[in-house]
């Protein structure tokens, strides 16, 4: 390769390094004056669904000039980003509590994907890595926030080439000219002003409106744009080193096999813990269940209505224990299979006392639904609403949890997209066409 090729590339990246330093000032200012100082503005919705199609393209061209593949199942992430990004755009936030988890997860959809596409993740995929990356990789944000200012400095030091003694003549030349030219310029036009009147007024009234213009300019520089300004400094920066610098990493800051000699520091569970806890748990849900029963059949007996009252204590009072019941399910076979082997590989004995448990789980939660749907009677709300859909979510949880008993699959992967896309799609209802708000 000759030396005027390679001057031509190193010129051309030190361009392309300074067109990504612009568009992230661009787009760090569109993001806080449109996406959060006017996050209350029905006027700026349609900011999200622009900025992340624009980020996604940045993004996805800065990857591919850098030669990150990535694994192909980042596309999933970025199509749940778009999409929860086009039902903000229709529809707006959701209102509360709905509207609030979809400002949350819209921001951690846009860093998932960006580790996705970096291949920054433990596993090469969603895992039960996912909050250790997520924590790395928005920290390797915040470490590489001064890399845009040494970014700057790379490009200008890659252009000062350009700048040759001939070239910088050539420039002050350009510029002494320009003032010249302005200087004669002015002088016609006072001979011209003071030689025709209607020239003179046509002159004035283009003074006034570049006056105007100018007190326009000032005017949209201070206030909320000059807010927002000052906010996307840093916002940029770290947008800048969240994008920079897991695409120059290009590799998991922590590895699975890492991450396992990590698990197995901690002290381990005796091997019969796999058989008395979900046992001991499943005679407690069974002797639940029957105290159910009889309550209910007393109740249907008696045939006495349900007030409204009842039914909001009913429900409120029930489906919450029920909920974090079955969240108590997942964390315990979570810790036995992580701290006491891998239960999917025992006898068939554990593995049937396991599915039992697991069927005990699956009917706490049918009880917590059915209560919630007596609730549901009364009106549905967004917040009866989002209960109803983290229940849905436990419910298949727990059913790829029973499958994974029998069959070898990436269960906890499936969860993860699994919530990704529900939620996705619970964000994408007409909320305020179908709940009532109070």
């Amino acid at each position: 390769m000759s030396g005027e090729t390679e001057a031509k590339m190193g010129r051309m990246a030190a361009l392309g390094l300074l067109a990504a330093v612009l568009v992230s000032y661009v787009a760090a200012f569109g993001y806080t004056r449109w996406c959060l100082v006017g996050l209350a503005r029905e006027t700026v919705r349609i900011a999200y669904p622009v900025f992340a199609t624009v980020f996604v393209c940045t993004v996805e061209f800065a990857a591919r000039a850098m030669e990150r593949k990535g694994p192909a199942w980042h596309w999933f992430w970025a199509a749940c980003w778009l999409v929860l990004s086009a039902s903000i755009g229709c529809w707006g936030f959701h209102p509360f509590p709905i509207g609030l988890w979809e400002f949350l997860v819209w921001h951690a959809l846009a860093i998932y994907w960006v580790l996705a596409r970096s291949g920054v993740l433990g596993e090469g995929r969603s895992g039960i890595m996912l909050p250790l990356d997520f924590f790395l990789g928005s920290y390797a944000g915040l470490a590489n926030m001064p890399l845009r200012m040494r970014s700057v400095r790379r490009s200008i030091a890659g252009l000062r080439g350009d700048v040759t003694a001939a070239g910088a003549k050539r420039l002050s030349g350009i510029v002494a000219s320009l003032f010249i030219a302005a200087g004669v310029s002015l002088g016609a036009w006072a001979l011209l002003a003071s030689g025709d009147a209607k020239f003179a007024s046509f002159t004035d009234r283009l003074g006034d409106f570049a006056f105007k213009v100018l007190v326009w300019i000032v005017e949209q520089i201070s206030g909320i744009n000059l807010v927002s300004f000052m906010i996307s400094i840093p916002a940029g920066a770290w947008l800048f080193g969240l994008v920079g610098g897991n695409l120059r990493r290009g590799a998991p800051f922590v590895r699975r096999p890492a991450f396992e000699r990590f698990l197995g520091l901690l002290p381990r569970l005796p091997r019969a813990a796999a058989v008395t806890v979900p046992l001991s748990l499943l005679i407690l849900y069974l002797v639940f269940f029957g105290v159910q029963a009889a309550d209910f059949s007393v109740a249907v007996v008696a045939g006495e209505p349900m007030s409204a009252r009842r039914a909001c204590v009913f429900a409120v009072d029930g489906f919450w224990y029920l909920f974090w019941i079955m969240v108590l399910d997942f964390a315990i076979l979570g810790t036995l299979h992580y701290l006491c082997g891998n239960v999917s590989k025992e006898k068939w004995a554990i593995r049937i006392l396991l599915a039992a448990f697991l069927v005990a789980g699956f009917a706490v939660g049918l009880l917590g639904g059915w209560k919630l749907w007596n609730y549901i009677q009364l009106g549905l709300t967004p917040r009866r609403l989002l209960s109803a859909w983290f229940l849905c979510v436990m419910m298949v949880w727990n059913a790829l949890a029973f499958a994974r008993l029998f069959v070898s699959f990436q269960a906890v992967r499936w969860a993860i997209c699994t919530i990704g896309a529900l939620f996705t799609l619970l964000c994408a209802i007409p909320v305020l066409k179908i709940c009532v708000i109070t």
